[in-house]
């Protein structure tokens, strides 16, 4: 489903850059947007917002995790699981996520595929025990 997310700014006429911060190093930048006197101009930023819900016992818990390329050669971002519903803003790409929490012996990583105006959730189970992955994802 297409969620809208439209904003709505007034400016003078004149020629603008639109830059979108991003949870990850990565904004996303729209070049040469042209306002002109009495019309409504409407620009696209490819961004895309993600949600990580834990389930299981812990599924309370805050938990640091980190965004990463798809080869995960890179770190892009880092956030943190919360309770609360809380959507990360980035580039639509593909990514993978990683929790990783030695004290429980947690390390879980998620292939994330980012799609322009949708939600996407990463459902990740956590428990007291280490279960392990849960199937092999690419």
């Amino acid at each position: 489903s297409h969620v809208e997310t439209n904003l709505r700014v007034d400016l003078d006429p004149g020629i603008y850059r639109v830059v979108v911060n991003t949870h990850i190093d990565d904004d996303v930048e729209v070049s040469d947007v042209e306002i002109r006197m009495g019309q409504e101009t409407l620009k696209v930023a490819r961004v895309g917002r993600f949600q990580v819900i834990l389930s299981g016992a812990n599924s309370g818990s805050r938990l640091p995790f980190v965004i990463m390329d798809y080869n995960m050669s890179n770190i892009l971002g880092r956030a943190m699981t919360t309770p609360d519903v809380r959507h990360l803003v980035v580039p639509e790409g593909h990514y993978k996520i990683r929790i990783e929490n030695s004290t429980s012996g947690l390390d879980v990583q998620r292939p994330l595929e980012v799609s322009f105006g949708r939600i996407t959730p990463i459902q990740i189970g956590v428990s007291t025990t280490e279960e392990g992955d849960e199937g092999d994802d690419q």
